[in-house]
């Protein structure tokens, strides 16, 4: 399948997707998958609006914590020791009306 990949799961100790026209799919569907597989940690990268969507302590079919960080933000990772993310540069996606075309004046 296109742009799916299949690992065993619940052996990953963070799953970081970069959503734009996904955002949806990865906010509920994948968070779900993601959450009954017991990965502890799920990032959705939201150009669009410039967050990254952070859930951890997964329970059952959803996380028990989330928070959504700014870009801009530190980002600290809870289930991998060590890891965190400066994210002054990253910058927020324009959004591209129907066409894929961006008119500047």
């Amino acid at each position: 399948m296109r742009g799916f990949f299949i690992a065993t799961i619940g052996r990953m100790g963070l799953v970081i997707e970069v959503a734009d026209a996904t955002l949806r799919n990865d906010l509920n569907r994948k968070r779900r998958i993601y959450a009954r597989e017991g990965v502890p940690e799920y990032w959705v990268v939201d150009g669009r609006n410039a967050l990254i969507h952070k859930t951890w302590s997964p329970d059952c079919e959803t996380y028990a914590e989330r928070r959504e960080v700014s870009f801009g933000d530190r980002i600290t990772a809870m289930a991998v020791d060590g890891l965190t993310i400066e994210t002054d540069r990253l910058s927020r996606r324009e959004q591209r009306p129907r066409g894929g075309v961006i008119e500047r004046g």
